[in-house]
């Protein structure tokens, strides 16, 4: 049917490129068939399916036009469709790349109200979209992404922009219109062409999990184009295992022998002998290259931890100490679950806890087992003591960045290590138990030893770890007792407290939005907010509604390119549509005082869900073109905020038709098609 339909539907010149990637359905023998009747065609194969970005870049090598439109083969493109898309590349210099309307995609291309309105096809297809280019003859909207269903673009500008990304499997055409705008060429989306697409056909075959492909590639894409840092992307990213030893040689064995029987493949694991009996022949018994053994001077356990650190390459920093021992999903788990959400920064699971008596021969019995269940997170409780084992945890080696590595402390080097990390991260915990560590009941702990010889210094080192984290401990309180004022109504004192709170922790997520709530009563806190808010990005940009509030604040300052920026960052990081319906309508003011009145037009009824419906319990009377026409003629963007504030306001207290007929002129009773 997609192929039928540029046939039938194209009169300009073209040739047709076909990559068939390993069809075993008689695709190929139909594709034969055609370049015999074709000469314009031209067929490519592939013994494997390669992806939609793999497959896109081979295919745009062996194109000889000067304009390439890479087509998804589960659309129906309507008469003039090439026309339409290509005559604005060839006017316009600086415009690189159009797309079209459809019935199935997302932004401002969702031409929702052709839904429920086609039902034969392609008999439906082409007469609405006959009717629609009558319609929206002559109209642009400049916009910041096309979908690659549809997407036309000068084969210079692609080739500038190094094609689609192969790291990823969805977001491909986002971080090709993102690489496009860096460059300083233009998107634009044609209106008055619609193309009928089916819609995510390849997913559905192959019943594949979209919801999770989408989370892990959103999160790819935003770690390569929000952090403006190229990454390599593998299959399975490498853990760095640390583990430390001192004079146990067997207890070493059996820690390394749980390492080497994770499902999970792609880690290394540095085992660093702090000063004690050389244990290298334990480590060579192996035969396993990831392995790597350091021989040091006795360091201490901090230093150890830091030497081992030191020497780790890997994407995620995992531990085992010599006497614990990991079950073989360990890894698996964790790794999965940090790739699925990219906010959190460390992981740990649930771990049993062995007490044991040695007996005279070396041996152990195990005299009781247990598993701590009062194991979910809470940062308050991780200020007044630590419940989380070492062998438990897994956390991004890039925080190492952010927080300094192990104190040198004699004793809870791990507990201050995790307090430094959860002021910058947020932490998660798996329900699951995931490993095991043991406990001599015949031996004191060295938090124990320590407390019974030294009180003093044990003490000491206490003092020292709640100063590490006063920081944090005074940002929370600070944060709490903000909300308590702001819920007495008592806005300033709120926004003071929000301000010391940041002051404190910058990246305190609840005392940023009571600061931006509080600062909107407190025009003086303005200059504070923006620099507060871009150093929260800088950490966090996968929060939509803090790009929206700096968005928000740079619209105050008339800065409406970068804020246009912003809101196409909440655009991405949002998490349902409803949420795109406030940032649709800071688009249009952006747009409408960028002089760029179409696309303002097109946002703000994106905005209102007058082309959606979201916000109405039935369709508009007059179709979108129409309406487009009476807000021209009636010259509404000649006063565009003041024209979207009291639609804005006519629209939440009578409805949008009564709005639009406040604005429009028309009485409020008769006979008026609105």
């Amino acid at each position: 049917m997609c192929i039928d339909s540029i046939f039938r539907n194209t009169d300009e010149p073209f040739e047709l490129i076909v990559l068939d990637q390993a069809s075993t359905d008689g695709t190929v023998d139909y594709l034969e068939e055609l370049q015999r009747e074709r000469t314009n065609v031209k067929i490519v194969t592939s013994d494997h399916n390669i992806g939609f970005a793999a497959g896109n870049n081979r295919a745009a090598q062996l194109a000889s036009g000067s304009t390439i439109v890479f087509l998804n083969n589960d659309v129906i493109v309507t008469p003039s469709w090439l026309e339409d898309l290509v005559q604005p590349l060839t006017r316009d210099p600086e415009l690189a790349a159009t797309g079209p309307t459809s019935n199935a995609t997302g932004e401002l291309q969702l031409d929702s109200y052709s839904i429920g309105r086609i039902r034969k096809i392609p008999e439906d297809v082409e007469s609405y979209a006959a009717a629609k280019r009558r319609l929206m003859a002559g109209r642009i909207w400049n916009f910041h992404r096309l979908a690659g269903f549809c997407l036309a673009i000068k084969k210079e500008v692609f080739h500038e922009v190094g094609g689609f990304s192969e790291q990823l499997t969805f977001f491909e055409d986002d971080h090709l219109c993102r690489r496009i705008l860096q460059k300083g060429h233009k998107l634009a989306i044609i209106p008055s062409v619609f193309v009928y697409h089916f819609g995510s056909s390849t997913f559905k075959a192959f019943s594949l999990n979209v919801d999770m492909l989408m989370q892990i590639n959103r999160a790819k894409f935003l770690q390569e184009v929000v952090c403006h840092r190229a990454k390599k992307l593998t299959q399975f990213p490498k853990v760095s295992v640390i583990t430390t030893t001192f004079n146990r040689p067997q207890e070493l064995e059996t820690a390394v022998r749980s390492i080497r029987t994770q499902t999970y493949p792609n880690w290394e694991a540095i085992v660093v002998n702090d000063g004690g009996q050389d244990v290298g022949h334990v480590i060579e018994d192996q035969h396993d290259q990831r392995l790597k053994y350091v021989d040091s001077k006795h360091l201490g356990r901090p230093g150890a931890l830091n030497l081992a650190l030191q020497n780790a390459t890997g994407e995620y920093i995992a531990y085992l100490d010599d006497d614990d021992a990991w079950y073989p999903d360990h890894l698996q788990l964790c790794v999965e679950f940090l790739e699925r959400n990219r906010q959190i920064g460390l992981v740990y699971t649930k771990a049993v806890r062995k007490e044991y008596r040695r007996n005279t021969n070396g041996t152990k019995t195990c005299v009781k087992e247990r598993i701590d269940h009062q194991m979910e997170f809470d940062r308050l409780r991780l200020l007044v003591t630590n419940w989380i084992p070492n062998v438990s945890v897994v956390h991004r080696r890039s925080l190492l960045q952010q927080v300094p590595a192990f104190s040198d402390l004699p004793v809870l080097e791990d507990y201050d290590f995790w307090l430094r990390l959860s002021s910058v991260t947020e932490f998660a915990h798996l329900s699951a138990a995931t490993g095991e560590y043991y406990v001599d009941l015949r031996k004191q702990s060295r938090n124990e030893q320590l407390r019974q010889m030294d009180p003093k210094l044990y003490y000491e080192i206490l003092n020292q770890i709640t100063s590490t984290q006063r920081a944090c401990v005074t940002s929370e309180a600070s944060r709490i007792a903000g909300w308590c004022f702001w819920d007495d109504g008592d806005s300033a004192q709120a926004l003071k407290m929000a301000d010391r709170s940041l002051q404190a922790n910058p990246l305190n997520y609840w005392a940023l939005k009571l600061f931006c709530a509080a600062a909107l009563k407190d025009r003086d806190s303005d200059r504070r907010l923006s620099p507060r808010l871009e150093r929260f990005l800088r950490a966090r940009p996968d929060r939509s509604d803090i790009w929206k509030c700096y968005a928000s604040e740079l619209i105050k300052r008339e800065e409406y390119v970068k804020a246009l920026r912003a809101l196409e960052m909440a655009l991405i990081t949002r998490e349902t549509e409803k949420d795109a319906l406030s940032l649709y309508r800071l688009m249009s003011i952006c747009y409408s005082q960028l002089n760029v009145k179409d696309t303002a037009i097109a946002c703000m009824l994106r905005s209102m869900g007058i082309i959606s419906g979201t916000n109405t319990t039935e369709p508009p009377a007059l179709p979108e073109g129409a309406i487009l026409d009476q807000w021209f003629k009636r010259g509404i963007l000649a006063t565009p905020l003041k024209g979207l504030s009291y639609y804005y306001l006519y629209s939440r207290r009578w409805g949008h038709r009564a709005a639009l007929r406040k604005m429009l002129g028309h009485p409020r009773h008769g006979g008026s098609k609105f």
